[in-house]
């Protein structure tokens, strides 16, 4: 009784955070509030901001890269150095960044720390991307300027 229904798991985030999944439809007795219905499309308020802040942590192309490497299978950070360039501070800034966020994992292998993709559907998200933008061609694009 206490937790998801055996056919639907909790998202991993969920899992990580102790926090309990949205339940289904029809589960509990919860009214939805207005801050739960959030945008078009159904998605909560919540959600779109955790989603806008997943995509700002992946608008460092430094971390984009980290990832195209993890993709090819898990490293340490001293391979991944070799794989990106950078400094091994920033490498390993970037990737508690991205661990913290659970896109990236980490485990011992003896002194090593090995590093491996927590979200695979991530990796499909910016392949999409990418593809989308290199079918296009490249619009000129002027920064965001906030007005008074």
């Amino acid at each position: 009784m206490g937790g998801p229904p055996r056919n639907e798991p909790e998202p991993s985030s969920a899992r990580r955070s102790g926090q309990r999944a949205p339940p289904s439809a029809g589960e509990g007795d919860e009214q939805v509030t207005a801050d739960d219905r959030g945008a078009p499309g159904g998605a909560p308020d919540k959600t779109l901001e955790q989603t806008a802040a997943t995509f700002g942590l992946l608008a460092s192309p430094a971390r984009l890269r980290i990832l195209q490497a993890l993709a090819q299978g898990e490293t340490n950070v001293t391979d991944l150095l070799d794989q990106v360039g950078g400094a091994p501070s920033t490498i390993s800034q970037h990737l508690a960044a991205l661990k913290r966020a659970g896109l990236v994992g980490a485990r011992r292998d003896g002194r090593r720390q090995v590093y491996f993709i927590e979200a695979p559907a991530t990796l499909t998200v910016i392949r999409l991307v990418a593809e989308q933008l290199s079918a296009q061609p490249a619009p000129a694009i002027a920064p965001c300027r906030s007005t008074p």
